[in-house]
């Protein structure tokens, strides 16, 4: 059983896995918060797939979380924006197109896994490996209302 990570740049290294993942089936594992300090944080999303030839992978997903209940008549009416919501908006051009942005990597690959496992014990092998290597650890998970 062999973890390969990929968490620093060139952060594309893992990429050609991605073509094998069985009918684009990603399963969510877990989303949340991530920070190292007041300037560096942000919100990501993991979710594990298995490809066609049974290697486990880890997807990270960045997106501008700031701005799911925004709308754009809060943008015109002119209500309070926070910074990284000005500036996602300006980096992108408008409020339709920063919500659209996804930065999609896989950060982890589970090769000769075995075949007992399921996406929920290989996505936890993957993510606690992926912590212990460096990446980026959830730490306030974001529940649902329907969680509750």
């Amino acid at each position: 059983m062999e973890i390969k990570l990929c968490i620093k740049d060139p952060d594309d290294e893992l990429e050609h896995y991605r073509k094998s993942v069985k009918d684009n089936n990603w399963i969510d594992l877990i989303d949340g918060y991530w920070g190292d300090d007041t300037y560096h944080n942000g919100f990501l999303e993991y979710s594990v797939a298995q490809t066609s030839n049974g290697i486990w992978l880890l997807n990270s997903c960045d997106r501008y979380e700031c701005l799911d209940d925004l709308t754009q008549d809060d943008v015109d009416d002119g209500s309070f924006l926070n910074d990284d919501q000005l500036q996602a908006i300006f980096d992108h051009g408008s409020l339709e197109a920063a919500q659209k942005v996804r930065y999609n990597r896989i950060v982890a690959a589970g090769i000769d896994f075995p075949s007992t496992y399921d996406w929920e014990l290989a996505g936890n092998k993957l993510y606690k490996a992926m912590v212990e290597g460096g990446g980026k650890e959830i730490i306030q998970v974001e529940f649902d209302d329907d969680d509750w």
